[in-house]
C-alpha cells in the first residue's frame, strides 16, 4: 500500500482530487469556526460592571501563569511602564 503522500496524479484525476480535498479542507475549517465559537461562547463568562462606574479600560498586559511574564508583574518599573504606555496610547487614540 502506497503513502497518500506520495501519490501523484497527474492531469483531469490530479485536478478532480485536488479540488475535491480543497472543499474537504473549506468544510473542515468552517465545522471548526462554528464548533469553536459553540464552545467559547459557552463557556466564556459575560463582561459586566454597575452602571454608576467611569469609564475604565480593561487591558490585558500577560498571563500570570507565564512564568516569563509573571515575574515581572511585581516590580515597580513594569508597572509603572505600563501606565505611561496605556496612558499615551489613550491620549494617542482616535476614539
Amino acid at each position: 500500500m502506497q503513502c497518500v503522500s506520495k501519490m501523484t496524479y497527474e492531469g483531469e484525476e490530479g485536478i478532480r482530487l485536488r479540488t475535491k480535498y480543497m472543499k474537504l479542507g473549506v468544510l473542515l475549517g468552517l465545522l471548526l469556526t462554528f464548533w469553536l465559537l459553540e464552545v467559547v461562547s459557552a463557556t466564556a463568562a459575560p463582561l459586566t460592571y454597575p452602571a454608576h462606574l467611569e469609564p475604565s479600560v480593561l487591558t490585558e498586559l500577560g498571563f500570570l501563569s507565564n512564568p516569563v511574564e509573571g515575574k515581572y508583574f511585581g516590580s515597580p518599573e513594569f508597572q509603572r511602564q505600563s501606565a505611561v504606555e496605556i496612558y499615551q496610547e489613550i491620549l494617542d487614540s482616535k476614539l
